[in-house]
């Protein structure tokens, strides 16, 4: 009876340790590999607010290193008003199956003419996060331009 008790005891312990390690080392998955932002690129945009005034936007054009089919992918783009800033999240892009450049338009209320800004985008599917492109720096000027409504859009390519 004694070895039945130690056996089981020795059965308990090596149980508890392998549970212990599960807990203590997480399995690991390789998560895809997401697609990195090859160029971003800024322009200045005019569009006619809900009041029917003329106000500032801001295209932010970029590209990626490869098409993607994931359904949960999405590019977030980000804004700072310096190069090493704070950059805060100004909106996400949808990605789309086979397509390497997109298209986001930045209409915040807070864009002033005669500030710049700066851009980076970052690829994202689920916890897995991308890097973050290269920042790109915009300068507005007072609103001249035609205005456009688009928010955002996927280029054929």
């Amino acid at each position: 009876m004694k070895h039945v008790l130690q056996r089981v005891k020795q059965s308990t312990i090596a149980v508890l340790m392998m549970l212990t390690m599960l807990l203590l080392c997480p399995v690991v998955t390789e998560a895809a590999e997401l697609p990195e932002i090859k160029t971003v690129k800024v322009s200045q945009n005019a569009y006619s607010d809900e009041k029917g005034y003329t106000a500032v936007s801001v295209n932010v054009r970029f590209t990626t290193s490869k098409k993607s089919a994931d359904e949960d992918l999405v590019f977030r783009v980000y804004r700072s008003t310096s190069k090493n800033g704070t950059y805060k999240k100004v909106g996400e892009v949808p990605a789309v199956s086979n397509k390497k450049s997109y298209y986001f338009v930045d209409k915040s209320r807070y864009l002033m003419p005669k500030k710049s800004y700066y851009y980076k985008v970052r690829a994202i599917s689920g916890d897995n996060k991308g890097t973050y492109s290269t920042s790109a720096k915009i300068k507005l000027k007072l609103a001249d331009a035609k205005p456009s409504g688009i928010s955002y859009m996927a280029d054929e390519k």
